[in-house]
């Protein structure tokens, strides 16, 4: 969808950052990377580093969410 003319470039941004929201949001797979600040002795396995990005998504909008791993629940 076109912007609309004259329309407040202040407003074209929030838009954008809008739309990154959703798209990560409704996609998960499209969740930026987190780096992690702190030097760890492992390298993180690819579920694992997508469980960190996804919660550092939620905490950058201060949502709030858990990970658990299902296959040890009985």
């Amino acid at each position: 969808m076109p912007d609309p003319p004259n329309f407040p470039e202040e407003l074209l941004k929030r838009r954008e950052e809008e739309r990154q929201f959703l798209t990560q949001l409704l996609g998960g797979g499209k969740v930026e990377p987190y780096v992690i600040p702190v030097s760890i002795k492992a390298e993180l396995r690819k579920y694992q580093q997508e469980g960190v990005n996804w919660l550092a998504f939620l905490a950058k909008y201060q949502l709030h969410g858990i990970l658990c791993d299902g296959k040890d629940i009985t």
